[in-house]
Parts: C-alpha cells; structure tokens; sequence
C-alpha cells in the first residue's frame, strides 16, 4: 500500500472533470447530501455496497483530454494508505465529449474487510499538460469480518 493524499475537486461544466455518482465529498449534485455549514459529508450511514458487488460511477465531463487513465482505491486508515483495486489504461474517459458523462462498472473486491472506509477515484489526462483529478466518497463496506484484499 502507498500513501496517497486524497483531494476533493468540485467541477462544473466549466472543471475538467467530476465523479457524480455516487455523490463524492461536498458533491455539488441533485440527490446528494449537502454537507453542513461548508463542511464536507462525512456522513458514511449509507453503506457503497458489499465486498464483490459492482457499482456503476458516474463522471461529468469538462474535458476529457483525450482520455486517459483511471484507478480506483479504498483506504480503511482515513486516507493514510491505499490499495488500488481496479485500473483503466488509455481509454478510461475517452472520447467523451465536453459536458458529456461517462461511467464504468467498479467491483469492490471479494473479501474486502467490512468497517468505514474511504472511495477514491483518481484520473491521469492523456493528452495536454499532466493533470490529474480524484474524488473521494465516505463509504461503509459490509464485507467480511477481518477480510484482506490486496492491490497496487
């Protein structure tokens, strides 16, 4: 596991690029929950989902650079360490166009631990100067008791 600094990058149209769904921290969009006095949600009593159970990420568009690519993590230590568990090569984002959305399937993986987790998903633009962007979602895995799961 490597550290890795989680950051929240809100988008509009006029960003590059936002996971919308599920809702990421202070997430801007319909059906998400407004954080409370500018504060971010930390509300995590809406469980992602079980270990194994895909869910479907939905991302707004800015720019999509040409694409390029994707990772997805969680970290059970508040953002100290991260596994990366699924990854996109090339072609995450690609050809989408400007104010588009985009989603993939991410599986959380078989024998994730249950208990308070953080979501992350980052993105690494393809064409153009280097950016990257990620988003973070407080979530709660109802996985398997002292489960492990491994990754980058």
């Amino acid at each position: 596991m490597a550290a890795v600094a989680c950051m929240t990058v809100l988008s509009t149209a006029e960003g590059h690029v936002s996971l919308l769904s599920p809702c990421p921290r202070k997430g801007p969009y319909k059906g998400c929950q407004a954080p409370s006095s500018g504060q971010p949600d930390y509300d995590i009593t809406a469980p992602i989902g079980v270990y194994g159970e895909t869910i479907k990420t939905t991302y707004q568009i800015g720019a999509s650079h040409g694409g390029g690519h994707c990772q997805w993590a969680l970290s059970y230590d508040q953002g100290k360490t991260w596994v990366v568990f699924q990854t996109l090569i090339r072609k995450c984002l690609q050809n989408v166009p400007k104010g588009g959305k985009y989603s993939v399937n991410v599986k959380i993986p078989d024998g994730a631990p249950s208990g308070d987790a953080i979501f992350m998903w980052l993105w690494n633009n393809a064409i153009g100067n280097r950016e990257l962007y990620s988003n973070c979602v407080d979530v709660q895995i109802k996985g398997t008791n002292g489960g492990t799961f491994t990754g980058v």
